[in-house]
């Protein structure tokens, strides 16, 4: 994660290792005649096993498994503000993401404050297919949406997030409700997630602090 108001240098940095990492993966793809990053982390797993079972342990852990990759970029809008030097190897590195990363496993989560009055040029807005927006005024949901759905007066409420993924048509709207809680009830999940963590018999892989489950009639206030 990183904000685009960081030095530019940076920013530039991030991008083009994400480019780099995106075609490095695309040639071990291409290697392994696979072509996402699931089946090329199952070959890679299948490599691995096969050093193992020949008592290759140390060439085994050699071996990564390529992991998934978010990119969180906020106030995104400001890399265009830097220098126009910026913005073009933003604009480029962009266009380069779009069209490969997802298979690479590289995903990218791009945030801005006012995309009404922004520099965020329109070839790289026009990128992003989905798009999510709080509740907002008419100009701000058009900018983000290429709607109103998130001005529209029944979505005006505390928790509303809307989405759209098909570039502003009506069918393409998502709504989400962010749920929220009192201070109490905050304490409470906060035990129960304690508790759960420090029980043996919760499976390993959900004995995270942080992990709070709502059934799915349960009502948050």
């Amino acid at each position: 994660a990183l904000s685009a108001s960081e030095n530019g240098d940076y920013i530039i940095s991030v991008l083009e290792k994400l480019v780099e990492i995106q075609n490095e993966r695309y040639s071990m793809c291409e290697a392994l005649h696979v072509s996402k990053l699931s089946e090329l982390q199952r070959e890679i797993r299948k490599k691995k096993e096969q050093l193992i079972d020949k008592g290759l342990y140390d060439l085994a852990s050699q071996i990564e498994v390529p992991a998934g990759i978010l990119l969180i970029i906020d106030e995104f809008q400001s890399a265009f503000d830097i220098s126009d030097e910026v913005s073009e190897k933003v604009k480029w590195a962009m266009k380069e993401l779009s069209t490969k990363a997802r298979a690479a496993g590289i995903h990218m989560l791009i945030i801005t404050q006012d995309p009404a009055n922004t520099k965020i040029p329109e070839s790289v807005f026009n990128l992003f297919t989905t798009r999510v927006c709080t509740k907002a005024q008419k100009s701000v949901s058009q900018s983000v949406l290429r709607n109103d759905f998130a001005s529209r007066p029944e979505n005006q409420f505390v928790g509303f997030l809307g989405a759209n993924i098909t570039n502003g048509t009506e069918e393409g709207n998502i709504q989400f409700v962010v749920p929220f809680t009192k201070p109490e009830m905050n304490n409470l999940y906060s035990k129960i997630s304690n508790d759960m963590a420090n029980d043996p018999n919760t499976p390993k892989e959900n004995r995270s602090r942080d992990a709070i489950w709502f059934s799915d009639d349960e009502k948050v206030n």
